[in-house]
């Protein structure tokens, strides 16, 4: 399948898709912005490989939010609805060379209509349909990488999931990304955000065949126990005898240059990695299904506090939804921080959705028999000031028996609540050092989860902050 990606007619034709421009001057915009912060911090950047990691940002945005769609189920054109799975088969497919592929059929449990979703191995098919799930994803995927003039492989995980590698030629190494997902360079995020258990994971190149999957795990031991040892005999057995095949056909400079990579990477292999940072369970797909599939991962994370910076009168902290970013002013330039998951205190059962037939983004609860939490925490007391009132900018988007409910609180005072409203300020908590924001998603249990949502808004606007937390401050008494 993946020698295929090497045609440079197809590779044309999945170029003809991509805006190349409007991605590169996104990258640069992003890298201008750090050499703005970098000279003011009299800081040294590594100037391409940051500009390597914003392109692949920028071009899986692009990928994920206006190219490719994701299939769950098929959803009746009559009636709205999820149709149910009622059969599967295997089908020979036309086109040369060719790969069977699985058709799924759907049938609506209302009006009986049927649909069928087609599982291709084919990436110029996927290019005229641009959907399915991850196979189909991180096919056309990597071939678009490819196309774009990148060394790329196509990642299989054993406990079925895919990604994507790139060549880094400025860090000399393979960049995790997943397009899925939205993820560059995280490799451990199946193993740390997802839970799984992973066994093997296999890196397929047009040149090459390598086992990659201690890159993918910081606990090699635990993972030497899943891997028995007349697989792991068998699958190195085959991965020298398709290597041997693949470097026969190549020039003996070429041969050279690609056992010195396997060599350099085996090497790198050995090595285990150390989370750092969030990690969280998976994204794309619905509730059920990653439920099915046991990859919700830990569904509580604690840690962020807000705290002011030195000489701020002010303490103010935008969210931008569509960009998932948040936004404050730090010495007179706007600090970005990405993700709104890692700047919480503590969140359950919330997610941020994208509706890309919509084009709408927000946050909502995942599973809609489980109230929904989210918490930010403040604290000034390390910075000599006190609270002198709070302002709360919160925009909701609630239907029927959806409700979104907020509380701040701070021990000692009295609980300010406000419900399904987009602002609210108090001086209750005046002179206090520290507070909790809390906002709660559809608490009666009968309300669709879709029925409570936080800071919706389209997911091509520029920056609008639907969430933003003003807090002024004053020398104590």
């Amino acid at each position: 399948m993946v020698l295929t990606y090497e045609d440079r007619n197809l590779q044309m034709k999945a170029l003809s898709a991509v805006p190349i421009s409007d991605i590169t001057d996104r990258a640069s915009q992003r890298l201008r912005d750090e050499q703005k912060v970098a000279r003011e911090l009299k800081k040294n950047l590594e100037e391409a490989e940051l500009y390597e990691k914003y392109f692949l940002h920028e071009l899986i945005d692009w990928f994920r939010k206006d190219y490719f769609s994701w299939v769950d189920v098929r959803i009746c054109k009559d009636c709205g609805i999820d149709m149910t799975l009622v059969r599967d088969f295997l089908i020979e497919s036309s086109s040369k060379p060719s790969y069977p592929y699985k058709i799924e059929i759907y049938e609506c449990p209302m009006c009986g209509l049927f649909s069928d979703f087609p599982r291709y191995h084919d990436a110029n098919m996927l290019l005229s349909t641009k959907e399915g799930r991850c196979s189909e994803w991180v096919q056309v995927f990597t071939l678009i990488v490819i196309a774009l003039g990148w060394r790329a492989r196509y990642i299989y995980d054993f406990t079925d999931h895919e990604w994507t590698e790139v060549w880094s030629s400025v860090t000399n190494r393979w960049i995790h990304c997943d397009p899925c997902e939205g993820l560059v360079d995280c490799p451990l995020v199946y193993e740390v955000g997802w839970g799984k258990e992973l066994t093997f994971i296999l890196a397929i190149a047009c040149d090459d065949l390598q086992d990659v999957t201690w890159r993918y795990s910081c606990n090699h031991k635990s993972l030497s126990t899943r891997r028995l040892p007349h697989l792991e005999k068998k699958y190195l057995s085959q991965i020298l005898q398709i290597r041997k095949r693949l470097l026969d056909n190549k020039s003996i400079a070429r041969r050279k240059y690609i056992l010195k990579g396997v060599i350099t990477e085996l090497a790198e292999l050995m090595l285990e990695p150390k989370p750092s940072g969030s990690y969280i369970g998976r994204i794309s797909g619905s509730y059920s299904w990653k439920e099915a599939r046991s990859e919700l991962g830990c569904q509580e994370h604690k840690g962020y506090i807000w705290s002011p910076l030195k000489s701020e009168v002010k303490l103010s902290i935008r969210y931008c939804t569509a960009k998932d970013i948040y936004v404050r002013d730090e010495r007179g330039k706007e600090g970005i921080y990405f993700g709104w998951h890692n700047y919480t205190y503590s969140y359950r059962n919330i997610f941020r959705k994208e509706e890309t037939d919509w084009k709408m983004t927000y946050l909502a609860k995942k599973d809609e028999n489980k109230t929904g939490v989210v918490i930010w925490k403040f604290d000034l007391s390390e910075s000599n000031v006190v609270i002198k009132t709070i302002k709360i900018k919160c925009n909701c988007f609630v239907l029927h028996l959806g409700n979104v409910s907020w509380e701040l609180e701070c021990e000692g005072y009295p609980t300010v609540r406000a419900e399904n409203v987009d602002f609210f300020e108090t001086s209750k908590l005046e002179n206090s050092s520290c507070f909790t924001l809390t906002a709660t998603l559809g608490e009666n249990l009968k309300s669709n989860w879709q029925h409570s949502q936080l800071f919706r808004q389209p997911m091509d606007i520029k920056f609008n902050f639907p969430f933003i937390v003003t807090v002024t401050m004053k020398s104590p008494l």
